[in-house]
């Protein structure tokens, strides 16, 4: 199989419904003719699993697969990436652990002999892995008559070589963990490590011993990604130290200072590959104390950001997002949210780069509110000045989600009714409001209103008092009774309607096809700038926001957002693909909301995106749109969603 033809069913597979050829041309940069030719390779390396590649006159290409069909192929697509030495990506591999080892001693002239290319071939490879390396703060250069080397602190090249080894070679078939691996590696972790750093094989055991040594002098219990990562951290600077590369100084100048524990515990690892009396000894004592410190573990650490009161302003106005006007935060939430705040600015002080999957199951299974979250993190960006990843959002999302859980609003049920009726309709209550914990039924003659102020109190009596958290019902509680009784937790339904009326226009509505997301958002952003709701520069700022965040929230959703900046007046633009586009790294979008904010009030805002959080939590709703005839239909979905979906805590 030639690369051309990898290229090719690697774009196709992740397409649903149908793609001209003219269309697939274009988007993975190759001639029309070169697609029309390898098709039939392509058909054949399709048909090995089972899946089929349609022509389909006047509808261009279709694939017939299932979801385990198509991860299938992508698994096969990415093993062959890695192995296969006609493959691009063994190729980029082959060039990006050859530069890294034995930097300085190949040019590109040797490189190309190597593996039968043109200079040209490898000096677009060293391009495409330059790009991949700009987070790092590194680069691949070529110096006339010396060869190829790279530039950086080796701290992080240490961080870029984990990060890239890992995007490569997690898909493998897993070997079963031997009994005195620590129960945190999972057999798929112990796969990775165990295959990627044959060398260390006679001292791994070493190794683990040390990391639980450190974990003790650090005092803390790390998580099992973090022990995880810790290890492959410690695995790659032995093999780097025993190259002779070590962290010979700072990054920059760091403000923030690591505790004297962590640093002991750092050297209990380095004095076993490094002499103390090494120039490098302090410098790389204090960065795998950094590192120790940014890990994430069991209990919580008792630490201030000096945010705390942004970060209550911040889970205010995601509560408000979701529907849950005018409840406390939790101030153990608060605690929760400055300990990631605190870690995330010793992350960006030492540049230090982590990960995890976590966004993306948080995603699958929480999308709106990881929505909420994401669209309004941007008031910690600015006050804080972090730069926040997905795995970060998708942590508050399950911090904040839990606290929802634990704190439903508290409610009483007075009635006039006897015993097993009362209990009968307190147990109906109790099914369609399970956001509300009932602390008790009370009959109305023993009933004292001023008793219950911070308590909602639902009434099957027509009390004859008035009280903002007192809602009178039927006697029968009906389904109209619960609809009273979730208008009136909700009092800003009517108010959010007309909000959402006034960005949600028909004119904003589109169906696209685009060859990637920059080309989507240009055409999005063409939409609104045509009917006045944007000025030039807000495509800029659109991808600028991408470049810090990937906006996709899940289920091929994405809903990237401006601020104020290039608005004229707030607009949501929504655009149907016809075949998806790869948003992020690991994920693809046929469905965008682009967001332009302008100076809007702050409830009014907070009803726009509380909107956004609806129509993705209520079932079904984004496949409807996805399904719907025309712009008008889908503004009317939209508009309509259902509000009981705002109060669920799932």
């Amino acid at each position: 199989m030639e690369n051309i033809v990898e290229k090719i069913a690697r774009e196709l597979i992740g397409i649903q419904g149908n793609i001209f050829v003219r269309e697939l041309a274009e988007r993975i940069g190759i001639s029309v003719s070169s697609v029309k030719h390898n098709l039939g390779s392509v058909r054949e390396l399709f048909n090995e699993y089972g899946v089929s590649l349609v022509s389909i006159p006047q509808k261009g290409l279709y694939i017939n697969a299932t979801e385990e069909q198509r991860e299938i192929v992508i698994n096969e697509l990415q093993w062959f990436a890695n192995h296969n030495p006609v493959s691009e990506g063994f190729r980029r591999d082959y060039i990006f652990q050859t530069v890294f080892r034995y930097q300085g001693n190949y040019t590109v002239q040797l490189l190309a002999e190597e593996l039968h290319v043109s200079k040209n071939v490898v000096s677009k490879d060293l391009k495409f892995l330059n790009e991949f390396l700009k987070p790092f703060h590194i680069r691949i250069i070529t110096k006339k008559n010396s060869g190829i080397f790279v530039e950086g602190n080796e701290f992080e090249i240490r961080q870029a070589l984990i990060f890239y080894n890992n995007q490569k070679w997690w898909k493998e078939e897993y070997l079963e963990a031997p009994e005195n691996l620590d129960v945190r590696l999972s057999n798929k972790a112990w796969t990775f490590l165990s295959n990627f750093y044959p060398d260390c094989a006679d001292e791994f055991w070493k190794i683990q011993e040390v990391l639980l040594s450190m974990e003790e002098r650090a005092e803390v219990v790390f998580t099992d990604i973090s022990v995880g990562r810790l290890m492959e951290y410690l695995l790659t600077t032995r093999e780097r130290i025993k190259m002779g590369k070590t962290i010979s100084g700072e990054i920059h100048s760091n403000h923030l200072e690591v505790g004297q524990k962590y640093l002991d515990a750092a050297e209990l690892y380095l004095e076993k590959y490094l002499h103390r009396k090494s120039s490098s000894w302090e410098y790389e004592r204090k960065y795998l104390a950094a590192r120790l410190y940014v890990a994430n573990v069991v209990h919580g650490k008792k630490v201030k950001s000096g945010y705390r009161e942004e970060i209550g302003a911040y889970l205010k106005d995601v509560r408000a997002s979701i529907g849950r006007y005018g409840r406390p935060v939790d101030e153990a939430l608060i605690n929760q949210v400055e300990e990631l705040i605190v870690n995330m600015q010793y992350r960006e002080d030492y540049r230090i780069a982590d990960w995890t999957e976590l966004n993306k199951d948080v995603k699958k299974r929480y999308a709106s509110l990881y929505a909420i979250c994401m669209v309004h993190i941007y008031r910690l960006e600015n006050e804080t000045g972090l730069k926040f990843q997905q795995d970060d959002i998708a942590r508050i999302v399950l911090l904040i989600h839990n606290s929802m859980k634990k704190q439903r609003r508290k409610a009483v049920l007075v009635t006039g009714s006897n015993e097993e009726v009362s209990y009968y309709n307190l147990a109906k209550l109790k099914e369609s409001l399970p956001y509300l914990e009932f602390q008790e039924v009370i009959n109305y003659y023993d009933f004292d209103l001023e008793a219950y102020e911070d308590i909602l109190i639902i009434s099957t009596v027509n009390l004859k008092e008035y009280a903002s958290n007192l809602v009178c019902i039927t006697k029968h509680v009906t389904s109209a009774d619960i609809e009273i009784v979730k208008n009136r937790i909700d009092i800003s339904a009517r108010l959010e309607q007309e909000a959402i009326r006034r960005v949600f226009s028909e004119d904003l509505v589109v169906d696209l096809v685009a060859k990637d997301k920059e080309d989507a958002l240009e055409k999005m952003t063409a939409r609104l700038m045509e009917h006045g709701y944007v000025e030039e520069g807000f495509l800029g700022k659109a991808l600028l926001r991408e470049a810090v965040l990937a906006t996709v929230v899940g289920n091929q959703v994405a809903v990237p957002h401006v601020y104020k900046d290039c608005v004229i007046k707030s607009g949501v633009a929504v655009a149907r693909l016809k075949n998806s586009v790869k948003w992020s790294e690991k994920e693809r979008t046929n469905l965008i909301f682009l967001f332009a904010i302008g100076e809007e009030k702050a409830e009014d805002v907070k009803r726009i995106f509380s909107r956004m959080y609806y129509v993705l939590q209520e079932e079904g709703l984004i496949d409807r749109i996805r399904q719907a005839k025309n712009a008008k239909e889908i503004r009317q979905l939209i508009l309509n969603c259902e509000y009981g979906a705002r109060h669920s805590i799932n």
